[in-house]
C-alpha cells in the first residue's frame, strides 16, 4: 500500500493496486452507496408492509374497521 504524506503530516494512503476500480467498495457486496440505499429503502418498504397488514388484522380483531 502506498501512502504520502500531506501539508498537515496526515497519511493519505492510495487505492491498492490490486483492487480494480469496480471492486465492491461497500460491505455487504454493494457496488455504490446509491445500492446501498435502494436496499435497505425496499427492506424498510417491506417492514412497513407487513406492520400495515398486522395493523388491519387487529383492527378486524377488535372490529374498529369494517
Amino acid at each position: 500500500m502506498v501512502h504520502y504524506r500531506t501539508p498537515g503530516n496526515f497519511f493519505v494512503y492510495l487505492p491498492d493496486p490490486k483492487y480494480y476500480p469496480h471492486h465492491r467498495q461497500y460491505t455487504g457486496g454493494y457496488d455504490t452507496h446509491v445500492h446501498m440505499i435502494e436496499t435497505q429503502y425496499s427492506q424498510l418498504n417491506r417492514k412497513v408492509q407487513r406492520l400495515l397488514e398486522r395493523v388491519e388484522h387487529i383492527e378486524r380483531y377488535l372490529g374498529i374497521k369494517p
